[in-house]
Parts: C-alpha cells; sequence; structure tokens
C-alpha cells in the first residue's frame, strides 16, 4: 500500500500508512525494517532530496544481505542516482557494476538496467556518445521484450531522446517523442519527463512552432510546482529564456529571469546534490540573456559566473557550450 500511495503521489495517505508499518509488531522483522527504510529513501528521492535519500540509504548499502533480490535493485538504482547528482560518477557506475556482478545473474534475460545507469551518468556529466550508445542497448532491448510492460520505456526513455538531440539525431528524437510522448507524460519519473519535454520544446521552436514550444515548456513549468518540484521550473523556465530569446521575444525575458533567480538565490548555498542545479539553471540562463542583450563586459561576467558553477559541478558539455559563448563575445 505505501508503495502505490508513494509512486502515487498520494503523500499524505503515504505518511499514515507508514505509521501503521511503523505500529505494526512485525516492523522490527530485518526485512521489514529495510523496506521501511527504502521507502523513506525513495519519498526523499521522489522530492528530489537526493542527499537525504542517499543518507538514508547508507546503512542498507553496508548491510545488503538483509535485503531481498528486488529491495537490493531498488537500493542500488536509487542510490546511483542520488550519486550522479552530487556529482560521483564513478562511484554511481562502480556501484551500478558492483550490484550487476552479484545481482543480476540471478536474472540473466532482464533489460540492462546497468545500461540504463551508466548512461545516465553519463549524460548528466555532459559524456553525450558514451550516454547515447548505453541508453539506445537498454531501450531497444526494452521495445523488444514486453515481460516488464512498457513502464520502463515510459520512465527512461526521456533519457535517449536528449542523448539523441544533443547529438544531433533530431529525427530520431522526433520520431521517439511522437510515438511515446503519452505513456511519458503518464508514466515518467521526474527526469524522464524533464528531458522529454525540454527536448520536445527545443524541437517545435526548430520547426518554427514557438507557440508550441511555449506552451510544452509551460506544461513542464506547471508540472514542476503540482509537484513542488524546483529543479523541474528551474529548467523550464531557463528553456523558457532560450525559446524567448530564440524567437527574439525579449520583452518575455526580464520577467522569466526574475522568476529564476528567485528560485535560485534560496538554494545557492546547497552543494552535492540534486538541488545545486536550480542555480546552475539561473547562471545559464543569465549567461544566455547577456550575450544577446547586454554589452560584450556584462556578458563575459555573466558567462564566467555560469562556467564556474558548470565545472564545480562536473557537466562537461555545458562547460563546453558555456566556454564556445565566451569565445564568441
Amino acid at each position: 500500500m505505501a508503495w502505490s500511495q508513494l509512486l502515487c503521489g498520494r503523500l499524505g495517505d503515504f505518511e499514515v500508512t507508514m505509521a501503521d508499518v511503523a505500529a505494526h509488531p512485525g516492523s522490527a522483522a530485518s526485512g521489514a525494517a529495510a523496506e521501511a527504510l527504502l521507502l523513506r529513501a525513495c519519498a526523499l528521492l521522489l522530492g528530489d532530496d537526493t542527499s537525504g535519500s542517499l543518507r538514508v540509504l547508507a546503512p542498507l548499502l553496508h548491510d545488503p544481505q538483509s535485503l531481498s533480490g528486488v529491495q537490493s535493485l531498488l537500493v542500488s538504482n536509487a542510490a546511483t542516482i542520488c550519486l550522479v547528482y552530487s556529482n560521483d560518477f564513478e562511484q554511481a557506475r562502480e556501484l551500478a557494476r558492483r550490484w550487476h556482478r552479484t545481482d543480476l545473474r540471478e536474472r540473466p534475460d532482464g533489460p540492462g538496467l546497468l545500461d540504463m545507469i551508466g548512461g545516465f551518468s553519463h549524460l548528466v556529466e555532459g559524456n553525450i556518445a558514451q550516454a547515447k550508445v548505453a541508453l539506445d542497448g537498454f531501450i531497444r532491448t526494452l521495445l523488444r521484450r514486453t515481460g516488464f510492460g512498457m513502464d520502463p520505456v515510459g520512465v527512461y526513455l526521456g533519457y535517449l531522446v536528449e542523448a539523441l538531440y544533443q547529438s544531433n539525431e533530431l529525427a530520431q528524437a522526433a520520431a521517439f517523442i511522437d510515438t511515446h510522448i503519452e505513456l511519458i507524460e503518464e508514466v515518467g519519473g521526474m527526469d524522464g519527463q524533464l528531458y522529454a519535454c525540454r527536448v520536445r520544446g527545443r524541437l517545435q521552436l526548430l520547426d518554427g512552432r514557438s507557440e508550441d514550444a511555449e506552451k510544452t515548456l509551460s506544461l513542464l513549468e506547471d508540472f514542476g510546482y503540482r509537484r513542488s518540484l524546483d529543479r523541474v521550473v528551474a529548467w523550464a523556465l531557463q528553456e523558457q529564456v532560450s525559446a524567448a530569446l530564440y524567437a527574439k521575444q525579449y520583452s518575455k525575458v526580464p520577467a522569466l529571469l526574475g522568476r529564476l533567480d528567485a528560485l535560485g538565490r534560496r538554494d545557492e548555498a546547497l552543494a552535492s546534490c540534486a538541488w545545486c542545479e536550480i542555480g546552475l539553471a539561473a547562471l545559464l540562463a543569465q549567461a544566455q540573456a547577456a550575450l544577446v542583450l547586454e554589452s560584450d563586459k556584462a556578458a563575459i561576467t555573466a558567462i564566467e559566473a555560469a562556467l564556474a558553477a558548470a565545472a564545480r559541478n562536473r557537466r562537461q558539455l555545458l562547460a563546453t557550450r558555456l566556454g564556445l559563448m565566451r569565445a564568441v563575445v
């Protein structure tokens, strides 16, 4: 019941159920205690609190013997995502490899979740070629097999769509979105929806459909507000700044930057967690706007600030992009 409520976003009901679990006479058993910790960690992760989730997961990572096979899978999956947003990309991939060596032997016919984790870590880090190869193999494996249902495609396809877009394989990215966007919107996690909607908006913009792009990015922003996900809101606003600059709708930019700056200032002291991306998105938007609308001196200042944040968070693709912007100025 708690898993169902958590995954459906019924957090009030989830807390009531978790209280009932804690009061149950069997709650102290090792398997039940481990599952309760795992539920708490996943609740924090779904709220984008990756550092909090990783702290809750720590005892389960250090004592995997108390876990069932499914619990071990979920612990490893959640921990690797948390490590990616801690910018510990190599450690995330090593944890995935370690889990693969121990648990996956019992399920040789399952899809390559190890490839998804590796691909996702490379995508966030900015190693697009490696991300695309891993994610493409994983998604195509899922599409060939129906034993797991189509839900995993909806959850993870956004990662591949972003990698395809960054690889300039726009037609393939568009084909995946056109075919599966309803599935992504129905079951996709926050990152899957974030990546898919951003790419959809960019493709609409490139196709001359600026109003459709604006609607897509506004819906992404609304999704972030509904789920209380400031990081999703921040990236939606950054994409709206980018779209307004591309369409030369400059009058929209100051208000978008103001809303984004308010989010970024609130979380500017955070480090090594998913919420760091809020400030990163704000600085990127400011650099983009300064490049088009400000003096060369102001543009360099804004670009340097964003570049420092990208380097601090080890985002190679973003750092390269900002370096090219600086070279243009």
